[in-house]
């Protein structure tokens, strides 16, 4: 058997214990277009770019079978270093790496409500003191 970007493709995904159909749901696709990509050469360069993102894989191994299935996460523990995050933070950045557009979207969004709320105790915090000692503004 040769060696082809769909048995490539399907190498991926045995390998990271995906069914054709959760592989699908990520990549936002029907598990026969799964089937498709794994039975022929016909992946379109969204479904091969979406892959690599998600999963951390090399795009030149998946295309052309050179290098290495999987960059090395390397990155991710040199962005770390640099910024001096903890290592709670290094996961948080790197599971939202793997997001897809909508999850980071909606991670985003939680977190500016995070935000907002803080902001809000914030600033009624000296009410609240005030209150408590009787005092008012």
């Amino acid at each position: 058997m040769t060696d082809t970007i769909n048995t490539r493709f399907k190498q991926i995904r045995t390998t990271l214990k995906l069914t054709q159909a959760e592989l699908a749901t990520k990549l936002g696709v029907k598990q026969n277009t799964i089937a498709k990509y794994e039975a022929t050469n016909e992946i379109p360069i969204s479904s091969i770019l979406l892959l690599c993102q998600l999963y951390n894989v090399n795009k030149e191994w998946l295309v052309n079978g050179k290098e290495e299935m999987f960059l090395p996460d390397d990155e991710i523990k040199s962005i770390a270093q640099k910024y001096n995050l903890s290592p709670k933070a290094a996961q948080v950045l790197e599971n939202f790496l793997k997001m897809d557009n909508k999850q980071r979207d909606m991670f985003i969004d939680g977190l500016q409500q995070i935000a907002d709320i803080t902001v809000e105790i914030a600033d009624d915090k000296p009410q609240i003191l005030a209150a408590s000692s009787g005092k008012t503004e």
